[in-house]
């Protein structure tokens, strides 16, 4: 079995209390470090490294301290450089995001994830890892839901060989008005792809559909319309999906190109007391080479490269 290659079946029956690069931990045992007095300072990068690329491409720390604001913010930014390249994430320059509910979502209006209590599709971001160290949770809700790309490859393989085909082919994709000068505000590239024979995907299907407000991105076709339903389908399958709330002091690290990720709806008032996640983007030398298609977005598809980073760069001044 390879990397990332779980269900929820398996992470929960097996009780294996030694996670190894061979053999896929099934209980929650396998890929939680519990973080020594509270510091990440004391976390071994080196075993979450081994878990995020050699194991499920999860990694849940429990007991982080999170008392200040301001110092788990720190302590986190720190873990990060020292398990990869904390990687920029707004035009600023900030390296954390906070993942909080500025704004109650209101349905059929567009507004940015991480500051709506609204149920997030699955999907992926902009960078090679994904930290989220939650300091508050919500009232009700707020759920993280993970599922592997390559158990939906597999699932596709075996039922649904032409949509798979499709989603390895190229869709047009929505720069969302983050292109630099003189750049394509859209670019093609594929769902799926292999590289050293493990598979990987990154998917954001409001980006595809949004795609097509440029006249000159290519238009979807039926078949493609068709793959994306039935992969959307597939997302909803409980056997697949692997459910987990995230308590103050959790820090959850995802291999953003072998697990997708979502978020259930939430209940909270905005502003202080509410939910509050904190979000930091990493590189890391062991990221797969991504297809060339992606240079757009990540400005370099070499494996192991600094790459992914929301920088003047690549976004132009408003």
């Amino acid at each position: 079995m390879g990397p990332a290659d779980w269900k929820r079946t398996e992470l929960t029956d097996m009780k294996s209390a030694t996670w190894n690069a061979q053999t896929l931990g099934a209980s929650t045992d396998s890929w939680t470090i519990a973080v020594p007095d509270g510091d990440l300072r004391n976390v071994d990068v080196d075993t979450i490294s081994d878990l995020l690329y050699d194991g499920p491409g999860v990694v849940l720390m429990t007991g982080v301290s999170v008392l200040s604001e301001g110092a788990a913010a720190a302590s986190l930014v720190a873990l990060g450089e020292r398990v990869g390249t904390p990687m920029t994430q707004t035009l600023a320059g900030d390296l954390i995001t906070r993942v909080e509910a500025r704004e109650l979502h209101v349905p059929g209006t567009i507004q940015r994830g991480h500051r709506s209590n609204a149920e997030l599709a699955f999907h992926c971001d902009r960078t090679d890892l994904i930290a989220l160290l939650c300091v508050r949770e919500a009232q009700q809700g707020g759920d993280s839901l993970l599922v592997s790309s390559r158990a939906l490859f597999d699932v596709l393989a075996d039922e649904d060989p032409a949509a798979l085909g499709e989603l390895q082919g190229s869709f047009p994709q929505d720069r969302r008005d983050e292109e630099g000068s003189g750049e394509a505000p859209w670019f093609s590239a594929p769902i799926f792809w292999t590289w050293q024979d493990r598979v990987y995907c990154r998917y954001i299907r409001k980006f595809i559909e949004s795609s097509q407000r440029h006249e000159d991105a290519p238009r979807l076709t039926p078949e493609q319309t068709r793959a994306l339903d039935v992969f959307d389908a597939l997302l909803q399958r409980p056997e697949l999906v692997y459910t987990m709330r995230l308590a103050p002091g959790d820090l959850q690290i995802i291999e953003n190109h072998t697990v997708l990720h979502s978020r259930t709806a939430f209940t909270d008032t905005p502003g202080a007391g509410g939910r509050l996640l904190m979000r930091l983007w990493l590189s890391h030398d062991r990221s797969p080479e991504l297809p060339e298609a992606y240079r757009p977005i990540y400005g370099t598809c070499a494996a192991g490269a600094v790459r992914g980073a929301m920088s003047a760069r690549t976004v132009p001044a408003r």
